[in-house]
């Protein structure tokens, strides 16, 4: 389903669950992984992994840089920790993965493009929930 996940990693954020739910919708789909960071530091991930991995430094991490980096790479599934721009979400090509985490829960939200995906479709997608890493 998802072939192309792009993972916005905000090195501000201690906590790995964008990365972790990025690397496990990425291995569950044998999909291409592009995590995009504005940290300068090298950013260091050990991980096993089927996914086929590149790391793309964005300067600015804004909106409008993240919707045409993902118009660019025609990504499938955006994984991201907070909510894009509604006003630029619609002109995006693919579904929003918003990961949080607070305290001891992390909380998904899932924005699919496709207004109504079909039952095979949410099937996968619940699949893919649960692989979801816990606290």
């Amino acid at each position: 389903m998802f072939q192309k996940i792009l993972a916005v990693l905000d090195p501000a954020q201690p906590c790995h669950c964008v990365l972790d739910t990025a690397l496990s919708y990425a291995r569950a789909n044998h999909a291409q992984l592009r995590l995009i960071t504005s940290s300068e530091d090298k950013l260091l991930i050990e991980a096993e992994s089927d996914a086929s991995i590149d790391i793309t430094q964005l300067v600015e991490q804004t909106d409008q840089a993240l919707v045409e980096a993902a118009q660019l790479w025609d990504a499938d599934l955006i994984v991201t920790a907070r909510a894009l721009n509604p006003e630029l979400q619609r002109s995006l090509p693919c579904s929003v993965l918003i990961v949080r985490q607070d305290d001891q829960t992390i909380s998904i939200t899932m924005q699919l493009k496709s207004p109504s995906p079909s039952l095979e479709a949410r099937s996968h997608l619940e699949r893919l929930l649960d692989l979801t890493p816990s606290v």
